[in-house]
């Protein structure tokens, strides 16, 4: 699965955001993003893409560099690219060969 199947709102590659981000449909984040991010849709961080920030949402998928805790109410899922540095919280997890994990997974009813 391609991270940019997603059809929604985008941050491009050659923006930096800072701050609080709330969205309730997809959105895909391929440039570099610090503060906090809460939505109840699905959330792609693209290969190449930079987030640090606590994030909750309902699926989220990463291919690029997340560093803190993430909720999700239905999957995670970390595709080849995926660097996490932080906790997870979600009902599935699903990861690729090659990704690095650095933290601890809960998994939730």
């Amino acid at each position: 699965m391609k991270p940019d199947h997603l059809a929604g709102s985008r941050l491009a590659e050659e923006m930096v955001a800072n701050g609080h981000l709330s969205f309730s449909t997809a959105v895909t984040l391929r440039g570099r993003f610090s503060g906090t991010i809460e939505g109840t849709g699905h959330l792609v961080v693209a290969q190449g893409a930079e987030v640090h920030a606590r994030i909750t949402a309902r699926v989220l998928t990463i291919a690029g560099l997340v560093v803190g805790d993430c909720h999700a109410e239905e999957r995670v899922e970390l595709l080849g690219s995926a660097r996490l540095i932080g906790n997870v919280r979600t009902r599935a997890l699903k990861l690729a060969d090659g990704v690095d994990f650095e933290g601890q997974s809960e998994m939730i009813r």
